[in-house]
This record gives structure tokens, C-alpha cells and sequence, in this order.
């Protein structure tokens, strides 16, 4: 039950930046979006996943790298777009 936990939580979690990551495509600026809130985030995910993987966890990392794929994208297009 807790690995399904996971896994629904990191689909909620990357479908969340999904809106965001259509808006940035669409308009093709993100003056309005903050660079160092998505760094800041990028790397709190990339040191769960880490940390998840270091600690022998199955379904974190997994669940946490769709996180860390979409943030990664997002990141990409606000710097893209600056």
C-alpha cells in the first residue's frame, strides 16, 4: 500500500508542474516566473532522490524522479525563454 502511496503521490506531483510547463510552451516567456524557486526545488528533489536511492528505497526514487524529469523541463524552458 505504501509503494502505490508513493507512486500516486510523484504522478500528483509531476502532473502538477504539467500546467505550468503548457503555459511556458504556449507564451514562450517566463518573465513571470521565478529562476530560483525552480532551482532552489531542483535540487531539493535531486538530494530526496539521491538520499531515496542511498537508503535502499524502491518506489521513492521512482515516484520522485517524474518529479525531478518534470521540474528539470521547467527549469530548462524558464532559462530557455529568458
Amino acid at each position: 500500500m505504501t509503494g502505490f502511496l508513493f507512486i500516486l503521490g510523484g504522478l500528483l506531483v509531476s502532473g502538477a508542474a504539467i500546467p505550468q510547463l503548457l503555459r511556458l510552451i504556449r507564451r514562450k516567456s517566463s518573465k513571470d516566473i521565478s529562476l530560483l524557486f525552480y532551482s532552489v526545488l531542483l535540487l531539493g528533489i535531486l538530494s530526496l532522490e539521491v538520499a531515496g536511492i542511498l537508503d535502499g528505497q524502491v518506489f521513492f526514487p521512482i515516484a520522485n524522479g517524474l518529479a525531478l524529469i518534470m521540474t528539470t523541463v521547467i527549469w530548462a524552458f524558464v532559462v530557455k525563454y529568458r
